[in-house]
């Protein structure tokens, strides 16, 4: 009912409240572990972007994977099994007699649930730099060969297949430093093999989709995102660039190829009808949030002959940024949003306050372009009042976002309502 009530935002968020509340009371006051309960907060993370007004997304999935870990269903049968008879007293371990553990079969409901924790964490995790990834184990991987033997819904295809691509980046996350960037670590012999290897990964999964699958706009907006996060690494100080090293132009040829696929990105992301928009779960929220962000550093980044000016000819974030907030008027107007029952300073719709979001950001992007036309600041953007910022914010955003300096808030103003707090 939350969900669905996308016409009147006052009545989804206070629905989205008394979920939350009914859900909290029943994990920590009654201590209630359910499969009810976990899909309610799949459905709840899944669709975050109609109640921001709730809890912050990394608690939400925290919670997930926590109940996962206490239902057992991240382990095999077996191994849940094995492990609880050693914690019972009974076990001649300690003296008592052994009982006989019963044998359980997992349905197919506790797999998918189990896979779409997984989806979940590890998608939010590269991103939002706050969420620790649930592992992908041997029994997820026999967990995606059951349901796909299974072939009990249509949906269970598109599941596997997001499963399979998040396997890709946890590999490029396991593989590449993007946690250590500031170590001073320097990238080996072998790290041109690494991003080879895994864009290789990217391809094949690509074109080993399913017919019905290769025209599918969310399965691409996550495949373009994959292939931003493997390239991204080349924004650190890691890749060699120069002519004497062992890779020559490795660090240009990967930002390039980041610039390109944000450009894919953004194309295919701009191209969704404003009737449609509504549908797109909020995980890809979460990816174009990271596509503004890396567009951002690759319109001012000043390294190894990188031509900024040329990146925003390519990809152009304030015309992105432009689209994005028409395209909002348009949703609301699609929805047909009824606004009579928001209270005043209170809720607001989601597109109304992602529009809001988006004035906000091109301001501060469309500063910094003013100074780089202007040569005065080569090291860091003019830091704006929260004076100047208001008007251009529309005098609609909250304090925490109206002092906007240099790239590290930037980077808050992009995550804020992700997370509690700036790491």
């Amino acid at each position: 009912m939350m969900i669905t009530s996308l016409k009147t935002p006052g009545r989804q968020a206070i629905f989205g409240k008394m979920l939350l509340r009914d859900m909290l009371n029943r994990m920590f006051v009654k201590q209630e572990k359910s499969m009810d309960l976990l899909q309610g907060l799949l459905i709840h993370i899944a669709w975050h972007q109609f109640h921001p007004h709730c809890a912050p997304l990394t608690n939400m999935i925290h919670l997930a994977v926590s109940l996962i870990v206490d239902l057992g269903l991240n382990k095999s049968p077996q191994a849940y099994n094995q492990r609880r008879s050693m914690m019972d007293k009974t076990n001649p371990v300690y003296g008592g007699a052994a009982k006989p553990q019963k044998a359980e079969i997992r349905s197919l409901e506790d797999r998918r649930a189990l896979l779409g924790t997984y989806y979940l964490a590890s998608l939010s995790s590269p991103a939002v730099r706050k969420i620790e990834a649930l592992p992908f184990s041997k029994y997820m991987d026999e967990c995606c060969n059951v349901i796909s033997e299974a072939q009990e819904y249509q949906s269970d295809v598109f599941l596997l297949r997001l499963v399979k691509l998040q396997t890709i980046v946890d590999r490029m996350t396991s593989s590449l430093p993007y946690e250590d960037v500031e170590s001073g670590q320097r990238a080996s012999a072998t790290t041109e093999m690494v991003i080879k290897a895994l864009q290789n990964e990217l391809e094949i999964f690509k074109s080993s989709l399913p017919p019905q699958l290769q025209q599918d706009s969310v399965l691409l907006l996550h495949y373009y995102s994959a292939s931003m996060y493997l390239n991204e690494i080349a924004l650190y100080d890691f890749l060699p660039h120069g002519v004497s090293d062992t890779t020559p132009f490795l660090r240009l040829t990967t930002l390039y190829n980041c610039l390109l696929s944000a450009k894919a990105f953004w194309d295919l992301n701009l191209s969704v009808a404003p009737a449609n928009y509504h549908f797109l779960p909020f995980t890809l929220w979460i990816q174009s949030s990271h596509a503004i962000l890396l567009t951002s550093k690759l319109s001012f980044f000043k390294a190894c002959d990188w031509d900024a000016a040329h990146a925003r000819s390519i990809v152009d974030l304030s015309s992105i940024l432009t689209t994005l907030i028409e395209q909002g008027g348009k949703i609301q107007d699609a929805i047909g949003i009824d606004r009579s029952d928001l209270r005043d300073g209170e809720f607001t719709d989601t597109f109304d306050m992602a529009r809001k979001k988006f004035t906000l950001i091109k301001a501060y992007h469309e500063a910094r372009l003013v100074a780089e036309t202007n040569m005065t600041s080569r090291t860091a953007p003019p830091r704006l009042s929260p004076t100047q910022m208001m008007p251009l914010a529309m005098n609609a955003m909250n304090e925490d976002w109206m002092t906007v300096g240099g790239l590290d808030d930037f980077d808050e103003l992009i995550w804020s309502g992700y997370a509690n707090s700036k790491d």
